[in-house]
């Protein structure tokens, strides 16, 4: 970003949709074949009906607007997956980067600032064995590394901001 441009006060990043249509797709299938697996009368198909119904309605739940997105203040940063919210001050986080999750997946960790005490021991353990000790559920709509420089701008606006005031 430019320091010279007028930067917005918020942004709104919502996650890809299709990911959750080939998500939704491959489970509504999945319940179909339980229910075939049911009227072959065979009771392990109820399993799967349960467990996959339930993949359907949360990849289903994810087209609600509200139900998933990553929303930048001038004062911090807002998770939301599935319904649940998450509010970071940007005082609270550092050092966002991009980390590995899996063999192919990448995504934006970051580690909370000294003045964080709240799980130590869960922090420490999480940065152990995942490299950071939390990291973003999604990368939406951008690449990890775009979107690990889109928030360490806006931090340090932020930071640039209270030095100002």
């Amino acid at each position: 970003m430019s320091n010279n441009l007028a930067t917005p006060e918020e942004i709104l990043l919502r996650p890809k949709r299709m990911k959750f249509i080939v998500g939704l797709i491959g489970a509504l299938t999945m319940t179909a074949a339980s229910v075939v697996v049911i009227t072959d009368g065979h009771l392990v198909g109820f399993v799967g009906l349960g467990l996959f119904g339930l993949f359907s309605l949360a990849f289903l739940a994810q087209f609600h607007p509200n139900c998933s997105y990553l929303r930048l203040t001038n004062d911090g940063f807002e998770v939301r997956s599935l319904f649940r919210s998450f509010f970071y001050k940007w005082h609270d986080v550092e050092n966002f980067r991009v980390r590995r999750s899996g063999l192919f997946l990448k995504r934006v960790g970051f580690d909370f600032s000294s003045s964080v005490h709240q799980f130590p021991r869960v922090r420490a353990a999480t940065k152990r064995v995942l490299g950071s000790e939390d990291a973003l559920p999604d990368n939406f709509g951008l690449r990890a590394t775009t979107l690990a420089e889109l928030m360490n701008e806006w931090q340090r606006r932020s930071s640039r901001t209270i030095s100002d005031s």
